[in-house]
């Protein structure tokens, strides 16, 4: 079955489903619990799919022997983008005004030190 033919049948079930459920505070609570219940499910389960798409992705790819075109692809346009950032850098370093450095007998300003802990959240998402 094609995409837009799903897409198409999710958007009619959500209408009907849409017309016949009341609109009161229980309903919409409930409809908000249950949603929140999906996108934690979905906040755990995309990390694993995406890993093991990727991984079947690599086997189907050495199964046809066309890894090394993937691979050759993949770091000719690394290549391409770093050369391509590393210009723009120098390039933007030589029109943008930058700030005169503290010489040796002027001290710098006192930056506080940022714990590491606060550097990693406790969730990802």
């Amino acid at each position: 079955m094609k995409i837009w033919i799903k897409f198409i049948i999710g958007i009619g079930i959500g209408a009907v489903i849409a017309f016949f459920i009341p609109a009161d505070q229980d309903a919409a609570a409930t409809i908000a619990a249950i949603a929140q219940i999906f996108v934690h499910i979905g906040k755990y389960s995309v990390f694993p799919l995406v890993f093991f798409s990727f991984l079947v992705a690599v086997y189907e790819l050495r199964l046809e022997k066309k890894m090394n075109g993937v691979f050759k692809r993949f770091f000719l346009y690394l290549l391409i983008i770093t050369a391509a950032c590393a210009l723009v850098g120098t390039i933007s370093g030589f029109f943008l005004p930058v700030d005169k450095l503290p010489g040796p007998t002027e001290t710098a300003p006192v930056v506080s030190a940022v714990p590491v802990l606060d550097l990693f959240k406790e969730h990802i998402f």
